[in-house]
């Protein structure tokens, strides 16, 4: 099986694969990691987790009964090779910030959290300062205009894909995070006695790049930005819960979809 970890930039991936690993060590690895990271990530995995990788499929890790996808695995997915691990009896666990595929598999299963799109877009424009900074209203329409899409094309082609969803949002988790593993544990039929979580805070102080600090419900733009961000999103915003320009969680968590609907 695959289960594919699948949110907007900057909607809570990390958070999702933290409780992944915290809960029952399973690695989501990403896909986007360059090749010096992807060298360092063996050295650290091997070292510390005993990661053993597989001799006939050097792309596959095993940690224990667990299996994996080394990082930087995003060309090697084919559909061909897709076809195969879903068909597996084992769970391959796979970060993607991609739109959905055409069609998907028997034994591929989808985990998504969602934000509201205030939020969600500042943090990305505070993060894409370290590159070439990117408007939040352009990252709500047009993403990093190259190689990811924007807050409303993500989200309408995922609401319309046919493939088995559950939904969390963001700002519910931090509410309520058990709740959330429980979800989680729920619906992939994973083990749980208690839920294990970290606090926001200290997810900070390991990791200010990745959770910026205390802002779940952040927005520090102008007024004007927001009414842009908030216009494009709205649509598609409300259909995930979201009803109104201040960021606050959605009136439904979490959404469960079965194939096809939303």
């Amino acid at each position: 099986m695959i289960v594919y970890v699948a949110t907007w930039p900057r909607c809570g991936n990390s958070v999702l694969r933290d409780l992944f690993w915290l809960n029952w060590r399973l690695t989501v690895t990403d896909p986007y990691m360059p090749e010096a990271g992807i060298a360092t990530w063996r050295e650290i995995m091997t070292r510390k987790h005993g990661i053993v990788i597989d001799a006939d499929r050097p792309q596959v890790f095993r940690l224990g009964e667990a299996v994996g996808l080394v990082p930087g695995w995003l060309g090697w997915l084919t559909e061909e090779r897709r076809r195969e691990l879903a068909a597996e009896p084992v769970t391959y666990y796979l970060k993607t910030h991609e739109p959905p595929f055409d069609s998907y598999f028997k034994g591929e299963r989808v985990v998504q959290m969602i934000r509201h799109p205030l939020p969600a877009c500042w943090s990305w424009h505070c993060l894409s300062k370290e590159d070439r900074e990117l408007a939040p209203e352009f990252l709500a329409v047009h993403g990093n205009g190259t190689t990811l899409t924007g807050y409303v094309e993500f989200h309408e082609r995922w609401l319309a894909a046919e493939v088995p969803t559950i939904r969390l949002a963001y700002e519910r988790h931090f509410q309520h995070p058990e709740a959330s593993v429980r979800t989680i544990a729920a619906y992939l039929d994973l083990p749980l006695d208690q839920p294990k979580i970290t606090s926001f805070d200290r997810m900070n102080t390991m990791n200010p790049v990745r959770y910026r600090a205390g802002k779940v419900a952040g927005w520090q733009g102008t007024d004007e930005q927001a009414e842009a961000v908030w216009s494009a999103c709205a649509e598609v915003a409300g259909r995930l819960g979201y009803r109104s320009i201040t960021p606050a969680p959605p009136e439904r968590q979490p959404v469960q979809a079965a194939a096809g609907s939303s």
